[in-house]
């Protein structure tokens, strides 16, 4: 009983101490489609909001009143933290408008965080960094998930190689190549400048390499920009 008991603190521990994972009740944190949403006193919320005004383009404000909602739960922390505890992890992007059938954020968050491959022998395709330069426009609401990535020991490729696999932002019918060798963990495309703003993209093979944390939900502004006085406009104004 002792042991059990060190073991959940420890556990409870571990999981209040992984940013940006934070334990909720699953029971109590859907009402209909909603999901827990995070305060904006909370000290995550201010490193989610750095993160993301990071990756976005610029020329964009930062977006301070974004919403925040909780998607992962702590069952689905801790059997990430276990499955790539020594292993790198990154901080990686998914667009929720791709999402889609039982990748959903509803049924992602039923499943305490996991995503979901939906073909055999595909793979989780993620993007680190900055957004790449996709099709979807940057006008009206934009919700994004951030996502916890163990990418351990990854395979890097030249972009040119990668071909139709990093056609999009985020593909649940990626293919992964099942003849990789072992002792690597993922696949890497590496950064193009000139076509995705320098993401680098992730494929992994197992869902249990990656967990949604949190569904973020925001409306970008650009910047305004106000132009210097002239020395003529200085002139008019002057008595």
């Amino acid at each position: 009983h002792t042991e059990a008991t060190f073991a959940a603190h420890k556990a409870k521990e571990v999981n209040e101490k992984l940013s940006p994972h934070k334990p909720f009740d699953t029971a109590s944190a859907v009402y209909g489609n909603s999901l827990q949403a995070l305060p904006s006193t909370d000290p995550s919320f201010n490193e989610i909001i750095s993160m993301l005004h990071l990756a976005m383009p610029q020329g964009y404000e930062r977006p301070k009143g974004a919403v925040i909602r909780a998607v992962a739960n702590q069952r689905g922390t801790l059997d990430f933290l276990q499955h790539s505890a020594g292993r790198p992890t990154e901080n990686c992007w998914v667009d929720a408008r791709e999402l889609r059938n039982q990748n959903s954020v509803e049924k992602i968050h039923q499943r305490g965080g996991k995503i979901r491959a939906i073909e055999k022998d595909s793979g989780l395709l993620f993007a680190s960094g900055t957004f790449p330069q996709y099709d979807h426009s940057w006008d009206g609401i934009v919700s994004v998930l951030l996502c916890k990535v163990s990418v351990g020991r990854p395979y890097w490729i030249p972009r040119n190689q990668a071909g139709d696999i990093a056609s999009r932002y985020f593909d649940d019918k990626a293919y992964y190549p099942g003849n990789l060798s072992s002792a690597y963990d993922s696949i890497c495309f590496m950064p193009s400048e000139r076509s995705d703003g320098g993401a680098c993209r992730f494929l992994v093979a197992n869902e249990m390499q990656a967990l949604a944390c949190w569904y973020v939900t925001f409306v970008p502004r650009k910047v305004e920009v106000v132009q210097p006085e002239t020395n003529e406009t200085t002139k008019a104004l002057s008595p």
